[in-house]
């Protein structure tokens, strides 16, 4: 490519400019790929939604999946704010709120009304943040419950703003003003927003009266929020020093010095407007978060927190936060004056990183001591002390919910402590990652409300054991939303690291063959100039460079040196340090004449700076030396492959090879695209047991006295989620082409709306929808195998026989031999490899389930498992009592069997492990060879989909491509697909992926489709009738060859002038027929014979590889 540019630099500037463009192209791109992951995180500057209609980042349904959580609303209880329990199951999720998609309920406000207010006092009212998957903007939900907290129902959106999110809201009663004050988080979606930092949204009030409560919020007027903000900054009266306690991230108070009130602007003896924006000059970019408020001893007390922008320079960085205390008296709408001792707000407005959190904080905001912490909910007053929910944030906002306790608030100190801390679960509940926002408080009625008249006021509270606190708190069970991110978006991020990495070291490449193909030309009139400069010494005298002993160079102390070294012409200066540098010719002929006098005037100053530089110099000549002989050396092997390439008899062997592969390419696209025109019999093919957990057979199998069964109103039973949604339409499509008749039910376990409108819609099957609510919570977790138990007794209940195959699956040949073994036997399975003593949860969780003594155990322990994702059962039979009814036991107690405390697919395996127990227990024979009926090896069966494969029956063809039925769906004549007439809502997001490691870039790669590729060379050298298309191909050359030498000779014989089949050249009527070069007798002979020979070796060695 060097080559090819310095050539055109030389032929042309067309070709040059070319050159130019491609350098700059590259490096553009090459930039705006190594910016990508600082913009828009995760997705990265250019995201995937720029090229798919589609949302990525967000489903569409009724609580779909989220990149920002999947947050629920449940009860917080308990006999004080320090012992709260959270209850098992959310009262308000994304399912309570029925008129309109959300994907999440989070950050909820309770109000539950006091004497004085004239609205119902049986009704709690619960405000809280919603994410309208619509508009994909929050907003403010509410939602009321007539029962004391038990049941909530959803009224409906209680405040929407267009191009802004809003969140939190805090909502509570004035008394002072006879308002309801509601104060969001707000935050602009724009899309400048999320790349290019965040819009100024300043603090937003609405108010709402009792007549139109929950409902009829306005906004603030602009003066009216500069009026609330006026007194900000307003000098405080007191003139003793303030202090302030800020949480640190140890999780004790870190004492930090204040600052001095007299720092702030005074309003007196300025302009009223000029103070009010001298003001709120701080406050103009950013925006508010967490702003709550409390009423203690006639004060309101206002905890908020300033969200500094992103620098507009680093984006990516982590936004600065400022916590901030103020107060007011009377009304909350009154001014806020802030507190001497809260934090100093700083300028808000930057380029660049100053004023930003450390790179510590940048990795873990609020994790250096003294950082920021952000309001969590409400505070209240409990024991005469104000009390607060705050988040350190040390890495996700929710890792652990803190209750702050002032120890000291009047009008000049105000000093915290912690309290108490709540963690997540920890497990699989629904807050097992995350706590968002609280708010509790005692419930009417309890001591420390009687009398008080405010329900966050109040007194002490004599007779604490009669209290009851009850509040709302938000949890999530995922840390961030990174694993949606990882099954869908992944594989682009990493195909755009591997796109920059490839340009990078493309662009390296042709650099640095740029350059030294420009050195090595510029290197011989170098050295021709440095000579004529500088190496004018004879054989045996002195060099010039130096004439004098004063120097003629500028420099002191320079002295010229003899010859010294016979025959080298070579002259040289003595530095004032002492160190030799050559000048003249000889060693140093080479450099460059700017090196030359560099080296000189740093020997004045340093030996060790001109010795570092001549060691520099050295290395990079020995670099370029090397370089050079690399180019030598590929120059040459470049030559002796053209001269070796040139040969006759080469370019005949290389005609040859070239037939043979185009003969097997030609024949391996007709296999592709018409696998019915190439016969592949099965005879071949030798199906083999597997080298591990052989088929086993009990020495006395259990015989079902109620058998032989009717099993010819057999249904065929299967359910997924919707990322399998292709593996289930290639098991449907082959259920339908090899069972026509046979009925199909398909369990939604969590499909979307279009996905659901679609299945209805299929040919022979019935939908059903899986009652989750009727479970316990850990059903709806899909990892823990649970639903699977419960899915096989509720199709029981609807069909007398059923058998329930995996999505992942497909049906290769009629189902005979299944129905045998299930009519015999009451049950049917398949074998799998491994066995229940592979895994340490078997022996420590189910065998004391299932009260297996230590002799049964030892017995069934080594054999090999029985699929769960095959099974077959019959209503009345003996493996309903024996097997299935311990099995749905198990899948419902969770911490003793089904998921136990750090289960994973490395010590668990689940209901797998319960049914094969249960199923050696009994001495069952009813589990098939695997090899024949839920075989891996896909690469076995044949690959004409409409073709027999048995004796296999089953494969299990998983995530890898082909799926040879997704496309042989049949639907109902007429029918279609709207999601608006589905039975039911979609709750695809209840239910976490499971695909995670087969969405990255290298898994798809390398097992989806590499794997499908060698699957496929595989069953094409073992099949026969691809050999026999290959030969017929080059069969059908020497024919075609053939006629096309008698069509000229003919030709001549009539008058006109042959054709020279073997010219090549361009010119004459031999070059306008250069092609039938490629149809010469001899090479396409030779390749027909070389197919021959690799007929037998191909078929004995594809054939064993299957």
């Amino acid at each position: 490519m060097a080559v090819a540019y310095s050539k055109g630099s030389l032929n042309g500037s067309s070709s040059s400019v070319y050159w130019t463009a491609y350098y700059i192209c590259s490096l553009l791109l090459l930039a705006v790929l190594c910016l990508d992951p600082y913009f828009n995180w995760p997705s990265g500057l250019i995201p995937l939604e720029f090229f798919s209609h589609k949302p990525v980042r967000h489903g569409k349904d009724p609580c779909s999946w989220d990149y920002d959580g999947s947050w629920k609303v449940g009860s917080f209880a308990g006999s004080n704010p320090v012992s709260l329990n959270i209850s098992d199951r959310p009262v308000i999720t994304c399912a309570t709120v029925n008129t309109t998609s959300v994907s999440y309920v989070a950050s909820p406000f309770i109000h539950i009304p006091s004497d004085d207010e004239e609205v119902d006092r049986g009704t709690w009212t619960a405000f809280f943040e919603a994410r309208n998957l619509h508009t994909y903007a929050s907003e403010v939900g509410v939602a009321v419950s007539r029962d004391a907290g038990a049941t909530w129902e959803h009224l409906g959106t209680a405040l929407t703003e267009p191009q802004r999110s809003l969140s939190s809201p805090f909502v509570v009663y004035d008394a002072a003003s006879k308002t309801y004050v509601m104060i969001p988080d707000v935050k602009s979606r724009s899309p400048s927003s999320s790349w290019f930092g965040e819009k100024h949204e300043g603090l937003s009030v609405y108010t709402t009266t009792a007549a139109e409560f929950p409902f009829g919020w306005t906004q603030a007027t602009q003066q009216e929020i500069e009026g609330i903000l006026a007194g900000a900054y307003r000098r405080s009266s007191t003139s003793h020093h303030s202090s302030s306690r800020r949480l640190g991230a140890d999780g004790v108070s870190a004492e930090d010095g204040g600052w001095d009130p007299s720092s702030f602007p005074s309003s007196a003896g300025a302009d009223s407007s000029s103070s009010s924006s001298l003001r709120l000059n701080r406050f103009s970019s950013g925006h508010f978060k967490g702003t709550v408020a409390v009423q203690h001893e006639g004060i309101w007390w206002i905890f908020t927190t300033h969200m500094h922008p992103r620098p507009l320079l680093f984006p990516w960085l982590a936004p600065r936060r400022t916590a901030l205390l103020f107060t007011a008296e009377g009304s909350l709408l009154s001014q806020w004056r802030l507190h001497p001792a809260s934090p100093r707000p700083a300028s808000s407005w930057g380029w660049g990183l100053a004023g930003h959190p450390t790179v510590g904080e940048v990795l873990w905001p609020g994790a250096s001591r003294g950082g920021a912490v952000s309001s969590a909910g409400r505070p209240f007053v409990w024991r005469g002390a104000l009390h607060r929910w705050v988040h350190r944030c040390e890495k996700h906002c929710g890792d652990e919910l803190t209750l702050l306790r002032a120890t000291a608030a009047n009008v000049s100190h105000f000093a915290e402590e912690v309290a108490t801390s709540y963690l997540p679960g920890g497990d699989r509940s629904w807050h097992a990652r995350r706590l968002g926002h609280a708010d509790v408080r005692p419930l009417p009625g309890s001591s420390s409300n009687r009398g008080g008249g405010l329900l966050w006021g109040g007194h002490s509270g004599e007779d604490e054991e009669e209290q009851r606190w009850w509040g709302l708190v938000s949890g999530d069970r995922y840390a961030d939303g990174m694993h949606h991110f990882l099954v869908r978006e992944s594989w682009f991020v990493e195909l755009k690291v591997q796109l920059r990495n490839l340009v990078a070291a493309q662009l390296a490449l042709v650099l640095t063959a740029v350059v030294l193909q420009a050195s090595a030309a510029y290197r011989p009139e170098r050295a021709s100039r440095a000579r004529y400069a500088w190496g004018r010494g004879g054989s045996g005298g002195g060099g010039g460079g130096c004439d004098s002993d004063d120097g003629d160079m500028g420099g002191k102390g320079c002295k010229v040196l003899a010859s010294g070294v016979v025959g080298s012409g070579r002259a040289g200066c003595v530095g004032a340090h002492g160190v030799g540098v050559h000048m003249g010719g000889g060693a140093y002929t080479g450099h460059d004449p700017v090196l030359r006098i560099w080296l000189w005037l740093l020997s004045l100053r340093s030996a060790a700076s001109a010795g570092l530089v001549l060691a520099v110099d050295a290395a990079t000549r020995a670099l370029h030396g090397i370089g050079l002989r690399a180019a030598l050396a590929w120059e040459a092997a470049e030559s002796a492959v053209r001269r070796t390439l040139a040969q006759p008899r080469v370019q005949f062997i290389l005609h040859a090879v070239g037939a043979c592969v185009a003969g097997f390419l030609l024949a391996l696209t007709l296999l592709v695209f018409l696998p019915g025109a190439v016969p592949c019999p099965r005879w071949a093919v030798v199906v083999r047991p597997f080298a591990a957990s052989p088929h086993y057979v009990p020495p006395q199998p259990f015989v079902d006295p109620a058998g032989p069964f009717d099993v010819s109103n057999l249904t065929i039973i299967s359910g997924c989620t919707q990322s399998f949604m292709d593996r289930l339409e290639n098991l449907v499509g082959s259920l339908q082409f090899w069972a026509p008749d046979t009925p199909i039910t398909v369990y939604d376990l969590g499909f979307t709306s279009e996905q659901l409108a679609a299945i209805r819609c299929w040919r022979g099957v019935d939908v059903v929808r899986f009652p989750y609510e009727d479970y316990p919570p850990h059903v709806r977790e899909i990892s823990t195998y649970a639903f699977k138990g419960l899915v096989f007794r509720h199709a029981l209940s609807r069909h007398p026989v059923m058998m329930w195959l995996d999505c992942g699956l497909e049906v290769r040949a009629p189902l005979d031999s299944l129905r045998e073994v299930l009519s015999r036997e009451g049950h049917v399975s398949a074998q799998q490899s491994m066995s229940p003593s592979d895994f340490p949860y078997t022996e420590q969780y189910e065998v004391p389930f299932f009260k297996l003594s230590k002799q049964e155990y030892e017995r069934i322990k080594d054999l090999p498992f029985c699929a769960a994702g095959v099974q077959g059962f019959v209503a009345g039979a003996a493996s309903e009592r024996l097997v299935l009814e311990p099995t749905v036991a198990c899948s419902l107690d969770a911490l003793n069997c089904m998921a136990p405390p750090g289960h994973s697919r490395a010590n668990h395996l689940y209901e797998q492990t319960a049914l094969t127990l249960n199923l050696r227990l009994h001495n069952y024979s009813s589990c098939l060879p695997r090899e024949t009926h839920c075989t891996s090896a896909v690469k076995k069966v044949a690959w004409d989909a409409t073709a027999s494969s048995e004796p296999i029956v089953l494969a299990s063809r998983r995530h890898r491509w082909p799926k040879p039925y997704q496309h042989r769906v049949a639907s109902r004549p007429g029918c279609v697909a709207d999601p608006a007439a589905n039975p039911w809502r979609s709750v695809s997001s209840e239910h976490p992926e499971t695909v995670t490691k087969s969405s990255s870039l290298l898994f798809n790669l390398a097992f989806v489709y590499g794997q499908a590729l060698g699957d496929l060379l595989i069953q094409a050298g073992c099949c026969l009738g691809f050999h026999l298309l290959a030969h017929s191909l080059l069969l059908a050359a020497l024919l075609a060859g053939k006629l096309c030498r008698h069509l000229p000779a003919r030709s001549a014989a009539a008058g006109g002038s042959p054709l020279s089949l073997g010219a090549a050249g361009g010119g004459g009527s031999g070059g306008a027929h250069s092609w039938l070069w490629l149809l010469r007798p001899q090479p396409l002979m030779a390749g027909l014979l070389l197919m021959f020979l690799l007929l037998p070796l191909a078929l004995a060695t594809a054939c064993r590889a299957v």
